[in-house]
Order: C-alpha cells, then structure tokens, then sequence
C-alpha cells in the first residue's frame, strides 16, 4: 500500500536513530491496529495517517518499558501511562473526531472511553 511506505518514510524522519525498517513497519501496524480499535473502524481514514505515524513513534520510545509503570535511572526518571488517556493529546483529538458508533443491540451508541486510573483517583 503506497500510504504504508509514506508513513514508514515519515516515521524514519521522525526516529533518525531507528535502523530496523521490519520493526518500524510492526509498529505502524500495531499503531493502525490501535487507532481501529480506538475509533471502531475496519479502516483507517487519510485524516488518521499522521496519528498512525505519531502512534508508532510513542510505541518505539516506549519499547524497554512494558510492564513498568515508572522508571529512574542516572537521576533522569519518566512515567508511563498504561490506559487510553496516555495518548498524546493531538492524537486523542483526531482519533476521537473519526470515531464511528459502535452497534449495541437494535441502536447504535458511542464508544464509551477506556477506564483511566488517572480518573478514578480523581473522584
């Protein structure tokens, strides 16, 4: 797909020190994969390519931390959202305006968002 190899060369530009391209392409379709399930669509719209892209990026910055919550080392220390809300907010906002209704029953609703600790606390 020539969108696909737009975005694997957009990512590229975005991530100079990432050499795997097989890893690269992964994460964009793990990123697409996301972004469907996010706005319950069976494809994604040209609207999400840049999402897709932004998504993927988080996705390699993020690798080393599955399963961490939090991280300190060398005095540097950085915190890993493990819910919906912990997509960037330029992200969120796209994916949301694309969102399509979701069937239940003989009616069609939104989407309800993903519990976020970060809410919960909040109450």
């Amino acid at each position: 797909r020539a969108g696909m190899t737009a975005m694997l060369a957009r990512l590229k530009r975005r991530l100079p020190d990432a050499a795997d391209e097989a890893l690269l392409g992964d994460l964009l379709s793990e990123a697409g994969a996301f972004l469907r399930a996010y706005t319950n669509r069976a494809e994604l719209p040209e609207a999400l390519e840049d999402a897709q892209v932004r998504v993927a990026a988080i996705l390699y910055n993020r690798m080393g931390m599955e399963g961490e919550s939090s991280h300190s080392e060398g005095g540097a220390a950085r915190t890993a959202k493990i819910c919906g809300c912990a997509i960037a907010p330029r992200v969120r906002e796209a994916a949301r305006r694309e969102k399509t209704a979701a069937p239940c029953g003989n009616f069609f609703v939104r989407p309800r968002p993903l519990p976020c600790a970060r809410a919960q606390n909040s109450i």
